[in-house]
């Protein structure tokens, strides 16, 4: 399986490129009342329910549902700070089986940025790995039909490459996430994690954030869907300064032969100014490879 994946990640980023134009022109997921996505259905026979499935699988940040996610990002202005700023992540998601009836599943979610930042002082732009974040949300089974609730474990590791691009700490916290499918073709919902630091080195400021998503799709016909951003609101603790990043989404399910991919785009803009660091407005694209069982 891993093999399978890894094969497909590097033949769909070489090919996407020329595809997606052409395309964009044209059993333990029920036991959380998830829609039942089949496993790579013949190429050009997907339905519209396969398609509207694989969606909400895709965007639901528990959905029981392999996938690895590639994202560019590009923010344009960056407060108190000159130049603009890059940023490609990696985000592979994976479900885990668990030998217990009450809590069945868990979904990990790992998510590794390469930055390019803006000019900064004395040093210049700087380029490299960021700092990893670790998310793990075991599913207990609440028995609450078109609900879902996640709750366990975040961790930030230091695997920044350049000082400035990174806490240099290792965090850890709490992270929860509730998901409501009872309204038909609709999404809504809210993910939190905190993470507070608890070694690392001691001359860099501490680190004691809150990071909370909203979490809303509306999904279309033919594997279209609209929604919020994908991107935290964050609340520093240390400088008392909050994040509030804004904005819609619009992504499409699709089908290179046998291989399913989640393609969204979009912007979001952040009116609170007087966070330096933090970026004002933000375009990105991201191509996310589904492995349904």
């Amino acid at each position: 399986m891993l093999k399978k994946i890894a094969t497909s990640v590097l033949v769909g980023s070489i090919s996407l490129g020329t595809m997606a134009s052409e395309e964009l022109a044209g059993g333990h997921g029920t036991e959380h009342h998830e829609a039942h996505a089949s496993s790579n259905p013949p190429a050009g026979h997907e339905s519209d329910e396969h398609h509207e499935a694989l969606a909400s699988k895709a965007t639901n940040p528990i959905g029981d549902l392999i996938q690895v996610q590639v994202q560019s990002q590009y923010s344009g202005h960056v407060y108190g700070m000159d130049g603009h700023t890059n940023a490609g992540i990696i985000q592979p998601v994976i479900p885990v089986d668990l030998p217990f009836k009450s809590v069945p599943k868990m979904i990990t979610r790992t998510t590794v940025p390469y930055i390019r930042s803006p000019d900064l002082p004395g040093v210049g732009s700087q380029s490299g790995l960021g700092d990893t974040v670790f998310l793990a949300f075991a599913l207990p089974e609440t028995g609450r039909k078109g609900e879902m609730f996640g709750i366990g474990p975040a961790l930030s590791l230091p695997t920044a490459t350049e000082d400035e691009l990174g806490s240099e700490q290792w965090s850890a916290g709490p992270a929860m996430v509730y998901i409501n499918l009872k309204t038909k073709g609709q999404m809504s919902g809210v993910m939190f994690y905190g993470l507070w630091n608890f070694a690392g080195d001691d001359d860099r400021e501490n680190v004691a954030q809150l990071n909370i998503q909203p979490i809303f799709n509306k999904f279309l016909e033919d594997g279209w869907y609209v929604g919020l951003q994908d991107v935290p609101w964050t609340y520093n603790d240390v400088t008392d300064k909050w994040t509030l990043p804004i904005g819609p989404r619009v992504g499409k399910v699709v089908h290179f032969g046998s291989q399913a991919v989640n393609i969204f785009g979009g912007a979001y803009y952040n009116p609170v100014d007087d966070n330096v660091g933090a970026a004002e407005w933000t375009a990105k694209i991201s191509f996310s490879f589904l492995f349904p069982k």
